[in-house]
Formats: C-alpha cells, sequence, structure tokens
C-alpha cells in the first residue's frame, strides 16, 4: 500500500513539473530576422545578445539571425562596432527587422564644444565640425594641411614644405591682434599641439568661433578655439583596422629655367641703362654662353639649371596604420599605432652614416581605455604620443641660395675628366670630381650645400596621459554628475646625430688662363702652406635642442543635464589650474573658473549663458583676473507648426544670434608690471622695457547672427553667419 502511494506521489509530481515546464517553454519565442544598415546592405557579425545575459548570437554572411529561447519579454541588445548601438523590446515577437545607422550620423547629432557636447539641433554657438573620414580622405598626413577649406571660417596658409615643418599657419576669423592670432588647440579637452596626430587616432575636430563658443576659455579663446576629439573603444567584438598608403607630393610652381645666354643679355641692357658701356660682356663670349666651343669653355662660360640639379619633381610620402576598437560591458579600448615617412622635394646624399638629406619619420601611438565600475562610477586612461626622426642638411637661406645663384657664375662641380686633363700638382694622387667654390656670389653653391656632410638629425618625443574619473549623482539629483581630469604632457626635442662643417669636402676655384699657360690652375679655398688631408668623418651628440616642457594640468566639474516635459536644462561648474615648466624657466601658471547653462523649450526656443574668469601671470595683482560672459539665442523656426505646413521641403532653419565679450593676454614680455636688467649678445648690461603697472586685458566684443538650414529631409545643408570685424 505504502509503495502504491509513492508511486502515486511520483506521478503527480512528474506531471506538475511536465506541465510547468510547457508553460515555461510557452513564455520563451525563438527569435530570427536580418540586421541591414540605412542602404539596405547585410552587414556580417553584428552581435544580438539578450540584455542582462550572456545569451546571444551573431548575424552570418547574409546579415540574418535565429536566437533560441528567447523571453517573450526581454530586450535585445543590438551592437556592432561603427554603428550606433540598439535596444529592442521582444514583445513576444518571432520575427524582427533591424536598420543599424552608422556612428557618424550619430557624430552629426551631436557637437563638441568647450568642456562637453550639446546637441546639433539645439546649439546656439557658432561651431563647425568635420569628422575622421573627412579629414583621412584629405590624403595628406598633416592636420593642419587636411582641414584647408572644409570649416567654414578658417584660414589655413602653408609656408614651408620641408619634411617636419610643413604645417599651415591656423586663423579663425581673420587677424585679432597684433600679439598673435592662433587659436586655442585642446586634444580631448587639454591644451596640446595636435598638428602631428595620426588622422586615424582623431574622431571629431570641432572649431569655435564666437564669444558664446569661445568665452569658457577665458582670455585663451579670444583668437578661436580648436578641439580635437580621439577615438574611443565601443562595446562589441574586436575590430582591426589596417591602412596603408603611399604617395607623392610635387611643387605647385616651379619657375621656367633662364639660360645663361638670356641673363648674360640682361646684364648688358642693365648695364646700358646706367651708362656701363665698358663693363659690357662682348659678343664673343655671349655667343660662348650660347654655344660652347670645347668643354673645357662650357665650364668657363656655364648654363646651370639649378632647380633641375637639387630637386626632384616629386617628394615621396608614406603612411601606415594598425587600430583595434572593440570592448565589453566593463572596458572598452581603442589602441592605434602610425607610421608616416615624408621624403623632400631636394636631392640629397647618403653614404654610410653621413645623410644631407631632408627626411622625416614619426611614429604614433595611442591607448584609449574606459571603464564601467559600475553604472554610475566611470575611469578613463589615455596615453598617447609620438616619436619623431628629423634629417636636414646644415644650409643657411635655402631659397635664397636656389633662387638668387646666377646660373652664368661657375658649373655647379669640376667634373672628373678636367682633374685628370689638368692633374693638381699639390695633390697628385686626387681623383674624381671637385665641388666648385662660389666666387662673385653673396650664398652658397646650391649644388654643394645639398652634397656636403654637414648635417643634424633630431629626436623629438611627446607624451600625453590624461586620468579622467566621472561618477553620477542621481540617487541624489537626477541628472547630476561630477567629473575629475588630471593631465601630464611632456616635450622633448634632441640633437641625436650631428655633422658640422669641418667636415665637408674642399671647394675650389679653377683659372682657366693659367691651365692655357700650363701652370696649376687649381687653387682651394682657404688654401695655405699645409697639405690638405680630407679628414674622416666626424659625428657627434648635439644634446638637447628646442627645449623641452613638462605641462600638468587638473580639472574638476559639476554637470547637471535633465528635462521636464518640454523644458530642457544643463548647467556647467568647472575650475581648472595649470603648470607649464618651459626648460629651466620659472614655472608659468594659469587658472580659471568657468560656467555654463542652457535651456531649450521642446527644441524650438533656445538660450545659453557661458561665463570664463581666468587670471593671468602677465598683469600687475589689480589688473590679474578678468571677466568674460556671452549670451545667445536661438529660434529653430522649422519647428513650428506654421513652417512645416507652408515650406515642407524646407526640413531646418535656425535663427541664432550670440553677444560676448573675449579678452587676450598675448604679449612681448612675460611679467608686463616688472623692470628688469638684461644681458645684451655683446655682454653690456641694460636695463628692459619699462614695467607696466596698468597693463590689462585686450578685450574685444564679438557678435554673431547665424542662420542654419537644411533642405529635402536634411540631405543639403547650409550655414551663413554675420559678425562685425
Amino acid at each position: 500500500m505504502k509503495n502504491k502511494f509513492s508511486n502515486l506521489s511520483k506521478g503527480v509530481l512528474f506531471i506538475l513539473l511536465w506541465t510547468f515546464s510547457l508553460f515555461i517553454f510557452a513564455q520563451n519565442v525563438t527569435v530570427s530576422g536580418v540586421v541591414n544598415d540605412v542602404k539596405g546592405e547585410p552587414l556580417i557579425g553584428v552581435t544580438i545578445q539578450v540584455s542582462g545575459t550572456t545569451h546571444g548570437t551573431v548575424t552570418d554572411l547574409d546579415g540574418r539571425f535565429n536566437l533560441l529561447n528567447v523571453p517573450s519579454d526581454a530586450t535585445l541588445d543590438v551592437t556592432y562596432i561603427g554603428m550606433q548601438g540598439q535596444k529592442i523590446p521582444v514583445n513576444g515577437r518571432s520575427s524582427i527587422d533591424i536598420v543599424l545607422l552608422e556612428e557618424t550620423e550619430l557624430l552629426d547629432e551631436l557637437v563638441v564644444v568647450g568642456y562637453g557636447v550639446q546637441k546639433k539641433e539645439t546649439l546656439v554657438g557658432a561651431v563647425s565640425q568635420i569628422d575622421n573620414k573627412a579629414i583621412i580622405q584629405s590624403g595628406t598626413s598633416s592636420i593642419s594641411n587636411a582641414i584647408a577649406g572644409k570649416l567654414s571660417g578658417v584660414l589655413t596658409m602653408q609656408q614651408s614644405g620641408e619634411p617636419g615643418s610643413d604645417d599651415a599657419e591656423i586663423i579663425i576669423r581673420g587677424l585679432s591682434s597684433w600679439n598673435g592670432s592662433s587659436p586655442l588647440a585642446l586634444v580631448d579637452g587639454v591644451e596640446r599641439d595636435f598638428k602631428d596626430l595620426d588622422p586615424n587616432e582623431i574622431e571629431s575636430f570641432s572649431v569655435l568661433k564666437d564669444a558664446s563658443a569661445t568665452a569658457v576659455f577665458g582670455a585663451k579663446g579670444a583668437d578661436g578655439v580648436i578641439i580635437v576629439t580621439t577615438k574611443r573603444g565601443r562595446e562589441g567584438k574586436p575590430e582591426l583596422n589596417i591602412s596603408a598608403s603611399t604617395g607623392m607630393e610635387r611643387a605647385t610652381h616651379v619657375p621656367d629655367h633662364i639660360d645663361s645666354y638670356t641673363t648674360m643679355n640682361l646684364l648688358n641692357v642693365a648695364r646700358m641703362n646706367e651708362q656701363q658701356f665698358t663693363n659690357l660682356i662682348p659678343q664673343y663670349v655671349l655667343e660662348e654662353y650660347r654655344q660652347p666651343s670645347s668643354p673645357l669653355n662650357a665650364l668657363r662660360y656655364p648654363d646651370v639649371n639649378w632647380f633641375d640639379l637639387v630637386t626632384r619633381q616629386y617628394a615621396p610620402s608614406t603612411t601606415a596604420n594598425i587600430n583595434v576598437t572593440g570592448g565589453t560591458s566593463f572596458v572598452k579600448y581603442f589602441a592605434s599605432l602610425g607610421y608616416t615617412g615624408q621624403g623632400s622635394f631636394f636631392e640629397g646624399r647618403k653614404e654610410g652614416h653621413f645623410d644631407s638629406r631632408f627626411t622625416n619619420d614619426r611614429f604614433n601611438y595611442r591607448t584609449n581605455l574606459d571603464f564601467e565600475l559600475s553604472n554610475a562610477t566611470s575611469l578613463s586612461f589615455n596615453i598617447g604620443g609620438e616619436v619623431g626622426i628629423k634629417n636636414q642638411p646644415t644650409i643657411g637661406n635655402l631659397w635664397w641660395t636656389l633662387y638668387g645663384t646666377s646660373p652664368a657664375r661657375f658649373p655647379a662641380y669640376f667634373p672628373e675628366w678636367l682633374l685628370e686633363e689638368y692633374p693638381d700638382p699639390n695633390y697628385p694622387n686626387d681623383s674624381g670630381i671637385r665641388y666648385t667654390e662660389p666666387i662673385g656670389e653673396y650664398m652658397d653653391n646650391p649644388y654643394s650645400v645639398f652634397n656636403q656632410r654637414a648635417f643634424n638629425r633630431y629626436l623629438e618625443t611627446k607624451l600625453f596621459t590624461d586620468v579622467v574619473f566621472k561618477q553620477k549623482l542621481d540617487f541624489w539629483l537626477k541628472g547630476l554628475s561630477v567629473q575629475g581630469k588630471v593631465s601630464l604632457s611632456t616635450y622633448y626635442q634632441n640633437l641625436s646625430l650631428t655633422s658640422g662643417s669641418g667636415n665637408n669636402f674642399p671647394e675650389y676655384q679653377f683659372d682657366y688662363d693659367k691651365a692655357a699657360d700650363g701652370q696649376n690652375p687649381w687653387i682651394r679655398k682657404g688654401e695655405t702652406d699645409a697639405v690638405y688631408n680630407m679628414p674622416p668623418l666626424t659625428l657627434s651628440i648635439g644634446g638637447l635642442q628646442g627645449g623641452y616642457y613638462r605641462d600638468l594640468y587638473y580639472e574638476i566639474s559639476t554637470n547637471y543635464a535633465n528635462s521636464f516635459g518640454l523644458h530642457s536644462v544643463s548647467a556647467l561648474a568647472l575650475m581648472n589650474f595649470q603648470q607649464k615648466n618651459d626648460g629651466t624657466e620659472f614655472p608659468y601658471y594659469n587658472q580659471g573658473v568657468v560656467g555654463r547653462f542652457t535651456y531649450d523649450y521642446a527644441n524650438k526656443y533656445l538660450a545659453e549663458v557661458n561665463v570664463g574668469y581666468t587670471g593671468s601671470e602677465r598683469f600687475a595683482p589689480t589688473n590679474r583676473y578678468g571677466f568674460f560672459p556671452s549670451g545667445a539665442v536661438g529660434w529653430v523656426i522649422s519647428e513650428e507648426d506654421f513652417f512645416k505646413n507652408a515650406l515642407p521641403w524646407f526640413s531646418k532653419l535656425k535663427i541664432r544670434y550670440s553677444d560676448g565679450l573675449v579678452g587676450s593676454d598675448k604679449a612681448a614680455n612675460r611679467w608686463l608690471y616688472i623692470s628688469d636688467y638684461i644681458k645684451d649678445s655683446n655682454g653690456h648690461i641694460k636695463e628692459d622695457k619699462a614695467a607696466n603697472n596698468r597693463a590689462q586685458w585686450e578685450e574685444a566684443r564679438k557678435q554673431d547672427l547665424g542662420f542654419d538650414m537644411g533642405f529635402l529631409k536634411n540631405k543639403i545643408h547650409l550655414a551663413v553667419s554675420g559678425y562685425p570685424v
């Protein structure tokens, strides 16, 4: 009887468990679908995961996925590198098709501004922004040259093509001061040089132009602000990108060669105009310039095309980069290693350790890590920098030498056959070519300077590190957070290898009259009675060159952003401190307080107030601090019903106006309120410029009226700004 009861109990228990499992299974579904981009192309390897679990799958070659045993009330996390992630509720569905948008579209929605980001649709400042693709597609490794023509109100001027020194000068909305108009440059929110960054490291490039955008930077933002944001990791599987390119750079214009015959005829015309008839070049000499009667006369009456001799049509340029992006819910990472190699427009010479070429090799590296310590706490580490090796011959005024040397004065060099035909009795064992002394010329022999053994090689290193801590305080007040940042930037330049002019090959004159008389025609520059022996190449290490600096920056801020129905507000309060040690000089100090408040109603009516309070060491204590406020308002007319009904093809129309004060403390002297004694180049001690206790900030009022427009569902954009100058 007991066994029968026990068997009955087991049977009932089995039926109950089986029924419960059917009930549980009935709550789960199999979800399938396809993932495409906005163009309808299937995406391979997209991660679809049940939120809060490790249960997931990836799309196949056709972008399709099939995920079993999904709770009907679950949420799917859809992630893919380079695309905006999505959270999709299942709601009991078994078929879900998904379209992912590119991250660049998200970038267009958010604009990087001073100490934060803002929605593009509610932005009232004059800000222009481009992304990574626009920079890379420019085809140049120089960031300052890559932005040329891509940002309104930004002027770039390249004044040198020398490898490693070919960056362009950047001016925003014209010159603003006699003391300099260079904009403030920030990389990831810290004052740094961006021009040698690898383009593959950059996420966005923003230019802040009016007072409402730059006032938060106080005195440093008077000439505009450039903000470069580097790439960061995204949650998803690792994505490896490898790219390499090679190209050629060419001079935009090379002057046509004017031959010696024409040059000498023009010289005769000039002398006749000055009535120097006794100094005219005889006709038989002119004929020799035009058509030399012998190889020796071709050297005596030369026709040298200096540009053709020392330059080449193209300068090679090579870039390569490897980077990886990915992450988990705990840590996201971006790592990059890049190389840039630049050759020169000028020919050079390399033999063993001796290298008189213009070259520049740069290696960039970066690692950005973002840790989500909890739902409210994050910690970020940024490490980036570069190592550059720059080589150049020791030359005075390069272009003056090339442009200013006559084609008719002397040959570029004396060829090997000349020494064989006219041996030098003082050096009977000499052979080969001999360099020509530039007799009668103010500058050097262009051919010699590119083939001599005097050169410098520089090693330049930059290291940038950031630690950023962010804590959300939603438990206290929704939308409130605090952030702290500590950054250290270092820069060194060393003369790693140098060869002085004492290693140069000797230069010679050739006396054609003595050669005809059977005498020794060779005259060495600086010749003495002592026998000259060419010294072996002597190399040395030059040590620290160009200075070094260490820049320490602290920042702490409180941020608030929240929405109440149709009302959205945000606020920022920030304090910063900077100490820059430049070589052995007394440290430079800078500090400031920043405030910002924004408001918008229904994304239609916009307002913003910015203030910056900055101190400068240049001024006496009574004038040391400057207060720079600004305000801006905007109206998105295209959000009004009457506008939508009247002009449905007019996708966007926003009117914005800003007004504010900006300041500058740029000056020739560091401490304007202190007078000192200095020692001049002759060793004389004299009084420096007089002290000025009343010196104060340069101030300017900046106003901006702008219209932002979009047509045909924002496929066409147009921005127009007007501002007094």
